[in-house]
Formats: structure tokens, C-alpha cells, sequence
């Protein structure tokens, strides 16, 4: 009888001790997955921003470059003539 009731005792701790262990590992494998695709969208949305980012900067220096041109060349007057737009801002401004 007390034999009986050891060896229940050692399967009882032995069993708690493995459950123990397995929810450990299955804990640390769901991390690791959560890790890895957590910096895969991070690094993807980080790409895919920056490449945005460089492209609309292109957009500003293409539109920008005919004027400083202009400028370069002929002076700002000649850019006040040739774009409307400065001079209605050059009339707004206080």
C-alpha cells in the first residue's frame, strides 16, 4: 500500500514537472513566432515607407529644379514672369 501510494506520489510530481516543461516550450516557440513576424511586417512597412518617402522627394527636387534654374540664369524676376504663381504670392504675403 505504501508503495502504491509513493509511486503515484513520483508519477504525480514527475507529471506536474513534465506539464510544467511542455508549457514552457510551447510559451517560448509561440514567442519566437510572434518575434520573427513582428520585425518580418516591421521591416517590410519600413522598406516599403522609405522607398515612398524617396520617391516623393524625387517628385519635389524634378519640380522644383526648373525654377532654380531660372533663377540661376535669368533672376527672380524672370521667374516672377514666367510663373503666375509667384506673383500672386508675392501679393498675399504681409
Amino acid at each position: 500500500m505504501v508503495l502504491l501510494n509513493f509511486s503515484k506520489y513520483l508519477q504525480n510530481k514527475v507529471s506536474n514537472s513534465l506539464s510544467w516543461r511542455l508549457w514552457f516550450v510551447y510559451l517560448s516557440a509561440m514567442s519566437t513566432i510572434f518575434t520573427v513576424s513582428a520585425i518580418t511586417v516591421y521591416a517590410f512597412f519600413n522598406v516599403s515607407l522609405e522607398k515612398d518617402e524617396n520617391e516623393r522627394l524625387k517628385t519635389l527636387t524634378q519640380a522644383a529644379s526648373p525654377s532654380i534654374k531660372t533663377i540661376k540664369t535669368k533672376g527672380v524676376v524672370a521667374l516672377e514672369k514666367t510663373y503666375r504663381g509667384a506673383i500672386y504670392l508675392k501679393k498675399t504675403k504681409v
